[in-house]
């Protein structure tokens, strides 16, 4: 059973940098879409690539195995962003990523924290895969 709130600690304050967009109502708004397997283009491809990724996230601990702790928060904070975020959808490494944050902070945090790093420019332009030139 995950939580979605703050993880109550000091940690949790990493999310509070840029927390006006992607917020507690975009993340329950975007779950709810994933729980209600709401479709969109890429969304299969995602979920796979998903499926994929998360038996390879750091293998060697327990926390994101099946049945870890882990591994189904993991999991939803994977497939809200892709509903969030349906222009980019799910890039094989954005599990540890996400992964990480997990260790750090509670659900939502992990998400909005997730989700900012993502959509700086440098980093969305590495996702999206765009070459320039």
């Amino acid at each position: 059973v995950s939580s979605r709130g703050d993880s109550g600690d000091s940690s949790s304050s990493i999310a509070d940098e840029d927390r006006a967009d992607p917020s507690m109502s975009t993340y329950d708004v975007n779950t709810h879409q994933v729980e209600k397997s709401i479709s969109y283009v890429g969304r299969e491809a995602s979920a796979t690539l998903i499926e994929l990724d998360l038996g390879r996230t750091f293998p060697a601990l327990d926390f994101f195995r099946v049945g870890g702790p882990f591994h189904e928060t993991l999991r939803i904070i994977l497939e809200t962003y892709v509903s969030y975020r349906p222009d980019i959808g799910y890039v094989q490494g954005m599990s540890f990523i996400a992964s990480v944050l997990l260790l750090y902070v509670g659900e939502l945090d992990a998400f909005i924290c997730f989700a900012n790093i993502l959509n700086r420019p440098v980093l969305m332009t590495f996702f999206r895969m765009e070459m320039s030139g």
